[in-house]
């Protein structure tokens, strides 16, 4: 993607699994293995659930939903408040 390759194409996705070390025949049958096609799926479930459409995203505690890039700061906030909400 970073390098406005197609990350649909199998062969595309296949060549960058073997420049990070995996097996391309081990990689191209796990495309294929529809027991990673429900995990994936119920990724995509939960994200819909939490109202996430988009990347990049972060949940907290399974309630609190930071979209988008955001500061450092952001991110202590949020973990603050879960801090606080546990302590009460």
């Amino acid at each position: 993607w970073q390098e406005a390759r197609d990350i649909g194409d199998r062969s595309v996705l296949a060549a960058i699994a073997e420049s990070v070390g995996l097996d391309r025949g081990e990689f191209l049958a796990a495309l294929d293995d529809a027991a990673y096609d429900a995990e994936v799926q119920a990724d995509i479930d939960m994200a819909r659930a939490y109202g996430l459409n988009g990347v990049p995203a972060l949940v907290f505690d399974n309630r609190y939903l930071v979209s988008g890039a955001q500061p450092a700061d952001v991110l202590r906030q949020v973990v603050a408040q879960i801090a606080a909400e546990r302590d009460e």
